[in-house]
């Protein structure tokens, strides 16, 4: 599954800061710092967009609120760009 590859290479590709991903059933932490934000999807599918245009695939996840962010969201666009 496409959703499952990406969750498992997140870690590795993060430059950002410390964050949390939430997912329905399953929790991955970003970098062992602590988090400077929690990003709650709650609807995977709409992570599939991310592989082929990140920052507009975010973008308008968090505009339908498919995606939440708690915490610093301005230093987890830093990371995510």
């Amino acid at each position: 599954m496409l959703i499952e590859k990406l969750i498992r290479r997140l870690p590795v590709l993060w430059l950002g800061p410390g964050a949390r991903v939430r997912l329905p059933g399953r929790t991955s932490r970003l970098r062992e710092r602590e988090a400077a934000a929690e990003v709650v999807v709650h609807r995977p599918e709409k992570l599939r967009g991310t592989t082929w245009a990140p920052s507009v695939a975010f973008g308008e996840a968090y505009m339908d609120r498919d995606l939440e962010i708690r915490g610093d969201l301005l230093a987890l666009l830093k990371g995510y760009t």
